[in-house]
């Protein structure tokens, strides 16, 4: 198939059996392109899923029950079909791009406003959201750029950082656009700009490397990578403020999170923290620390919050 949809479109069923979710696109996907499924009772598929109306919900790990539902579907055209209508109906009313941009919007208003009213009483506050991901544009990540786009449409200023630089072959059209407007890390500039800040505010450096040293981690490399985002935190400082960003933003609890928690240490600037599956659930390493200091968390499941 050419595209996704093209490929949902052929299925029958839409099938999550995993053990592990948060809070799955798949199934959103399914559902939106109007196709019953059955999903484990796991992380938020159940807030996704209206258990006998747009499909079935089950237990993990039992395959006798969900052989069971997808013959019951196979055999019943007239369920099936009216379950997709029914998911479909549900996707576009509640889990739209739109209703998360409103969402998402509200929020970052609320905490610059509670901010301007405490320094700038008199005027209107200038929004410049620093929004930090792993790698941009990232062909799996659409869902961050389709949020970006969307804010951008709400008048909300951004300029992306890229934790990574070495961008991939494909790169999506609508993401073209905004690569003029993505700060990449840049060798000489961590250089300079870790020294920098080693000078001006050691401690507070030093506080984040001990940090980071007396948690423990499940590979040598995490505890690496996490070292590493002091260092691009630093450079991503300078940016910050060259860009009067007002605002920061990171895309998964774990390393960009780390590296707002380093910006936000050395500038001052309020962060906030998108948190998705992975990052939270096996990569916990800093995660108090990153909840403790956020202005706000955005959990993508009822699921996620409550953990």
């Amino acid at each position: 198939r050419d595209d996704v949809p093209d490929l949902i479109n052929s299925f029958d069923i839409g099938v999550l059996s995993s053990h592990y979710e948060s809070c799955s696109n798949a199934i959103m996907e399914y559902m939106a392109c109007g196709k019953a499924v059955i999903a484990a009772d796991v992380g938020g598929n159940a807030e996704l899923v209206v258990d006998g109306l747009t499909g079935y919900i089950i237990k993990p790990k039992n395959p006798k029950i969900l052989s069971e539902k997808i013959i019951f579907l196979l055999n019943n055209s007239d369920i099936r079909n009216h379950m997709g209508k029914e998911g479909k109906s549900r996707i576009s009313k509640v889990f739209t791009a739109e209703n998360m941009t409103v969402n998402t919007e509200n929020l970052f208003r609320k905490l610059l406003e509670e901010k301007a009213i405490k320094k700038t009483p008199k005027r209107e506050y200038p929004f410049k959201i620093g929004y930090i991901t792993s790698l941009f544009p990232c062909w799996s990540e659409t869902f961050i750029l389709n949020e970006i786009i969307e804010l951008e449409k709400k008048g909300i200023d951004i300029t992306i950082f890229s934790i990574r630089s070495n961008l991939e072959n494909f790169i999506q059209e609508k993401a073209k656009s905004f690569i003029a407007k993505t700060k990449y890390i840049k060798t000489l500039g961590i250089i300079y700009s870790f020294f920098s800040w080693l000078i001006k505010k050691p401690i507070v450096l030093l506080s984040l490397f001990r940090t980071i040293l007396t948690k423990k981690y499940t590979s040598p490399d995490k505890l690496f990578k996490n070292l590493w985002c002091v260092f691009t935190g630093s450079y991503f400082a300078q940016v910050a403020k060259r860009e009067k960003i007002t605002h920061l933003h990171a895309h998964f609890a774990n390393y960009p999170t780390t590296v707002a928690l380093a910006i936000s240490k050395l500038t001052g600037l309020p962060f906030s923290f998108t948190a998705h599956a992975h990052d939270i659930f096996l990569d916990k390493a800093l995660l108090t620390e990153k909840c403790q200091s956020a202005s706000s968390i955005i959990a993508i499941s009822d699921y996620n919050k409550r953990y």
